[in-house]
């Protein structure tokens, strides 16, 4: 699920942000595509629930980079994928 940061009606914050959300409910891990952002910038994980606290959500602008076109998700997890304007 993408969805756009640009329809977020805050204006004057200048933290606009693409969210890409993948929701992997099977009992395998599962690798995937990633959409280019809407703002331009590269990918960056928010959360990732498989990994364990404290390395499952990161904090605002300490988000590790997405390498690649894919993303593989453990079996029943979810990741929040961000992506800050390149502006």
């Amino acid at each position: 699920m993408l969805i756009s940061g640009e329809y977020a009606g805050v204006s004057g914050s200048g933290e606009n942000a693409d969210l890409y959300i993948i929701f992997n409910s099977s009992l395998i891990r599962r690798a995937y595509s990633i959409p280019d952002s809407l703002r331009g910038g590269g990918w960056r994980v928010a959360i990732d629930t498989s990994n364990p606290s404290p390395h499952d959500i990161f904090d605002a602008g300490k988000e590790p980079e997405v390498h690649g076109r894919r993303y593989v998700v453990s079996k029943l997890s979810t990741v929040v994928l961000i992506s800050y304007d390149a502006r």
